[in-house]
């Protein structure tokens, strides 16, 4: 029996070195060259929600302490452990929403699950102890009180951003090239906006 013929289109595309093709893996939008762009404005949205959130849970703390005077009384107030354990609560519930936002930078390709827990108890624990820390190093330094304050803001938010930013960064290591990149793009977002925020709040101080 005699075989159908083949025409030249159908003959490159067979065993031919002019059909051979070597097989690539699509880049994703993890990994393109200009995903930094949307990592630095995940980040700066969320530095911005924490900016506001952060403030109101702390009014709302406030309120329910005025509401009920006897049960903050009984845990003494005035005692720094409390005080601190107070600001790592008011951190974790912050950086909830904040890690959401942040979220959204990888979609579905990171479980949002155990990015979310993650860098929420990491932000709650570093932001307290960044407090303490700069509130450790500025205390012998005679300064104008802007200087001090962003100075403070400064420390509070590289060592919280760049902390919660290594964590999050271990999380993503299976799937993003030079996961390290994420690290240094977010840490440096939230640590500019706080240089900004402490500028506008020393202009606001030299205004009124």
């Amino acid at each position: 029996m005699l075989e159908p013929s083949m025409n030249p289109q159908q003959l490159a595309h067979t065993d031919s070195a002019q059909g051979y093709r070597v097989p690539t893996a699509p880049l994703t939008n993890l990994n393109q060259p200009n995903r930094w762009k949307r990592w630095v404005a995940v980040n700066g949205v969320a530095c911005f929600g924490a900016i506001i959130l952060f403030p109101i849970i702390v009014i709302i703390a406030a309120f329910i302490q005025n509401m009920h005077p006897l049960i903050f009384d009984q845990l003494d107030s005035d005692n720094n452990l409390f005080f601190m354990l107070g600001l790592g609560i008011m951190a974790t519930l912050t950086a909830i929403p904040v890690a959401m936002i942040q979220h959204t930078a990888f979609g579905t390709a990171i479980p949002r699950r155990p990015w979310v827990v993650k860098s929420a108890l990491t932000a709650g624990l570093l932001l307290p102890t960044s407090i303490f820390l700069a509130q450790f190093s500025l205390q012998s330094l005679n300064q104008h009180y802007g200087f001090t304050l962003i100075i403070f803001l400064l420390i509070v938010f590289s060592i919280t951003s760049f902390g919660t930013a290594l964590i999050q960064g271990l999380e993503i290591q299976a799937v993003v090239e030079y996961p390290r990149d994420w690290v240094w793009i977010s840490g440096l977002t939230w640590s500019s906006m706080s240089f900004l925020l402490g500028s506008l709040l020393l202009a606001l101080v030299l205004l009124l």
